[in-house]
């Protein structure tokens, strides 16, 4: 990263062929999933309704995504609703908008935030090109 951003090379590559970005994953990384609508207030959400749907990334691959819930401690039960699994970016059962998840930063008093990567990638694209 150092040295692309020495050599004003676009921090995130991106393949030519016009895909979007639409968000970084790493593990522990926070998500809201399985939520009807897409804009929500989260200051008007109760704590308990927001923590059923509150989501970190356990495990990361090439092929799937698999998140569980954030203060689930069992990390062996493969069950619903505790842990998902997500295979792919379609709208089947185990696709990534199936489950619509929006990422979110939880802080040390635990308030939720949005984190709105899309905007800090055009802007460090931009930067850097």
């Amino acid at each position: 990263m150092v040295r692309r951003a020495r050599f004003k090379e676009p921090i995130y590559q991106l393949p030519e062929d016009g895909y979007q970005f639409i968000t970084t994953l790493k593990i522990n990384d926070t998500f809201l999933l399985d939520l009807e609508e897409t804009k929500i207030v989260l200051k008007e959400e109760s704590n308990s309704f927001l923590a059923k749907h509150l989501y970190r990334i356990q495990k990361l691959s090439s092929k799937f995504y698999e998140f569980r819930l954030v203060h689930d401690n069992n990390l062996t039960d493969t069950n619903a609703p505790n842990y998902i699994r997500i295979n792919n970016f379609g709208h089947r059962k185990t696709g990534w908008h199936t489950h619509n998840p929006v990422k979110v930063r939880l802080n040390s008093i635990g308030e939720l935030s949005f984190e709105n990567e899309q905007e800090e990638f055009l802007k460090m694209q931009k930067d850097y090109v």
